[in-house]
This record gives C-alpha cells, sequence and structure tokens, in this order.
C-alpha cells in the first residue's frame, strides 16, 4: 500500500528588490558638498559676485559717480555710506558693485578669448606635427619669454588703454597656457587606436578633430580657464592701479586701490575694500578650479 502523499511546497514569490528613491536636489547638493567642498564654496562664491554684478543697477545705493565734497572720506556707516566714501564723497559700495563687472567682464573674456586661440594653435600643432608644430611651437617660446604682466603692459601702453584692448592683452598672456597643454594632449590623442580607425575609414581631418579629440581634450581647458580667470582678474587689477586700465571715472577695482594708496593714513577703507573684494572673487575662482579638476579627473574621484 502506497505511502501518504508528500505535500507539495510551492517556492515562496519572488521577492522584488526595493526601488531606491530618487536623490532629490537637497541630497544631491549635500552629497556635492561633502565630495567637493571646494567646488562648492568656490561656486557659492563666483555666484555671489556674479549676482551683485548683475543686479548692481538696482541694489547700489548711489550712483557710483555721483560726488559729495562736503562728505568726502566719510567713514563706514557714516552719513549712510554703508562702507564709507572716497576722497570725492562718493559712495564706496557702489562702486565696488559697478567695479565688479569690469573684473568679470574682463576676466571671462579674456580668458574666453585665449582658451580658443591657444585652442587652436594647440590642435594645428599636435595633429598636423612638422613645420606647423615647429612654427606654433616657436611662437610660444617667444611669448613665454616675457612675464605675462610685462607683456600686458606693453600691449596696453602701445594700443591704449580701454576695455577691449585689456582684454586683448590679457588674452594673449592666455594663449600659451592653453596652446602648450591641448598640443601636448593632441599628440597623445591623435595616436589613439580610434583615431587611427577613423583615418582608416575615410573620415576627414576636420571630422577627426571635431569628433574624436575635441571632446577628449575639453577637461584640461575647463580646468585651465577656471583657474585663470583669477589670475586674469589680478592682472586687469594691476594694470588699473598702473592708471593703464579703464580710464576713470569707470570704477574699477584696481582704481579704488591706486585712489586709496593716497589716502591710507586717512581712510584706509577705500583701498582695503576693493582689495577684500578682489581676494575673495581671486579666492572663490581658485577653489572652483580646483574642484572643477577634482571633479574631472578619473584618478582622483576613485578616492
Amino acid at each position: 500500500m502506497a505511502g501518504p502523499a508528500h505535500p507539495v511546497q510551492l517556492a515562496p514569490p519572488p521577492v522584488e528588490p526595493a526601488r531606491r528613491a530618487a536623490p532629490s536636489r537637497t541630497g544631491r547638493l549635500q552629497r556635492l558638498w561633502r565630495r567637493y567642498p571646494g567646488l562648492a564654496i568656490g561656486g557659492t562664491v563666483i555666484v555671489l559676485i556674479v549676482l551683485a554684478a548683475l543686479l548692481a543697477p538696482l541694489v547700489s545705493p548711489r550712483d557710483p559717480s555721483s560726488q559729495s565734497l562736503l562728505r568726502r572720506l566719510s567713514a563706514p556707516g557714516a552719513n549712510g555710506y554703508l562702507l564709507g566714501a572716497d576722497e570725492f564723497g562718493r559712495d564706496i559700495l557702489s562702486r565696488l558693485l559697478w567695479g565688479s563687472r569690469i573684473s568679470l567682464v574682463v576676466g571671462l573674456l579674456a580668458v574666453g578669448v585665449g582658451a580658443v586661440v591657444g585652442q587652436a594653435l594647440g590642435l594645428l600643432a599636435g595633429f598636423y606635427r612638422g613645420w606647423v608644430d615647429a612654427a606654433v611651437v616657436r611662437l610660444l617660446d617667444v611669448l613665454l619669454t616675457f612675464p605675462p604682466i610685462l607683456l600686458a603692459i606693453a600691449i596696453v601702453a602701445a594700443a591704449g588703454s580701454g576695455v577691449t584692448n585689456v582684454i586683448a592683452a590679457i588674452a594673449l598672456t592666455n594663449v600659451p597656457r592653453f596652446a602648450r597643454v591641448v598640443r601636448a594632449s593632441t599628440l597623445s590623442a591623435r595616436e589613439t587606436e580610434y583615431v587611427n580607425a577613423a583615418r582608416v575609414l575615410g573620415a576627414s581631418d576636420w571630422r577627426i578633430v571635431a569628433r574624436h579629440i575635441v571632446p577628449n581634450i575639453l577637461s584640461p581647458v575647463i580646468i585651465i580657464a577656471t583657474l585663470n580667470i583669477g589670475a586674469a582678474i589680478l592682472t586687469e587689477a594691476s594694470l588699473s592701479f598702473l592708471g593703464l586700465g579703464v580710464a576713470p571715472p569707470t570704477p574699477t577695482w584696481g582704481g579704488m586701490i591706486q585712489a586709496g594708496t593716497q589716502q591710507l593714513e586717512r581712510a584706509p577703507w577705500i583701498a582695503l575694500s576693493a582689495g577684500v573684494a578682489i581676494m575673495l572673487t581671486v579666492l572663490g575662482f581658485n577653489l572652483l578650479g580646483d574642484g572643477v579638476r577634482d571633479a574631472l579627473d578619473p584618478r582622483l574621484a576613485e578616492r
């Protein structure tokens, strides 16, 4: 006689893995802050400075060129001047806000133009090699023989002051930095397998450069650009300090420092306020550049 049948045991239904909730915007910001604090701090500082420059017509307490000789050299907080007044009775806070526009425009455009020209020269030299490479390298060697600030002073002194000439002079000093890095990256990228495969398939030089080389060399260009904006702002301030920048009465941070040096004993806040503004801006761009480098470098991202 057959024994009792064993009950059939049914397998439990599979348990679906719990879906992770998509991180909120606040969570992403907190993770970014913990992983790249320099990028977060520098980006915050730069965003605040850019907003102050854009909103200068709305938030400036007074006209930056309005003079009041009766209130000249007013101390910070006196006579309604939050940061004091200069030797002509002009509001320092208003001049700082409007001066930030000149510094940011010069810094961004000078580095942008220098990056475009330097990248073009670096691509030509690294991709075609031969006499093109030799000619570009010799040109870069000539530019590198001059200290950047002296080269900018010579160009502005010869061409004249003004925003356009200052941007052109600072851009020219930035060209060798970008060209050398792009040339080295292009020399490495042109020997990769995917570039050789594209060349065998009949792709034109322009297509190879645009589709296969440029996307792979953008990381160092972006890093150098963010780091050099602060240096460009310092150069513009130095030119304005020497009287070779934007002509007064247009407010510039370097011009404010130059005027404030004559009143250091009586009104140190004139030069100090502009100096602190330059320091914070350059520090913000330097932190931003370091953070961008850490974020784009895969070796640092793995740590």
